[in-house]
């Protein structure tokens, strides 16, 4: 065979190859994001984020995948880890119930509420998120009912 009958034989091999991974890789973000929305609509719609011992084995035994499934969704599809995804879900929640000037929950019991485990973690979420405190937020909210009654 001649040399460019040699060369034109290992370009078709390795562009099919290529073709076929290319391929692979579509259906497999195809399904990652399909998985990841699956996760999305099923915390919002069961509110499972509030429970404190939700993890990443809990949520592949509900949604009948496997937890490097899970873990692969949320990544690609939010850019966070399981725990801060769902973390991202509580402070949504605590900031939500923290708006309602008519709650009189205390904010500890509102973090715990939320499926927070201690206040520490609760609070630095929230000022990472919010960059307020809750209790300032809170502040802030009540001040905003009060000037907007006035």
């Amino acid at each position: 065979m001649s040399l460019l009958g040699n060369i034109f034989k290992r370009f078709t091999r390795q562009t099919s190859g290529n073709v076929a991974a290319v391929k692979r890789g579509y259906r497999q973000k195809a399904v990652c994001s399909a998985l990841f929305l699956n996760i999305e609509s099923y915390l919002l719609e069961s509110r499972r984020y509030l429970d404190k011992d939700i993890s990443r084995a809990a949520l592949a035994c509900e949604l009948e995948t496997n937890e490097t499934y899970i873990a692969r969704a949320i990544r690609d599809g939010a850019g966070m880890t399981v725990n801060e995804y769902i973390r991202s879900f509580r402070i949504d929640h605590a900031h939500h119930l923290l708006s309602d000037p008519l709650n009189i929950a205390s904010v500890s019991k509102i973090a715990k509420d939320c499926g927070f485990n201690n206040r520490t973690s609760f609070y630095r979420g929230f000022v990472a998120r919010y960059g307020v405190s809750p209790n300032e937020y809170r502040e802030r909210v009540i001040l905003t009912e009060l000037r907007d009654k006035s």
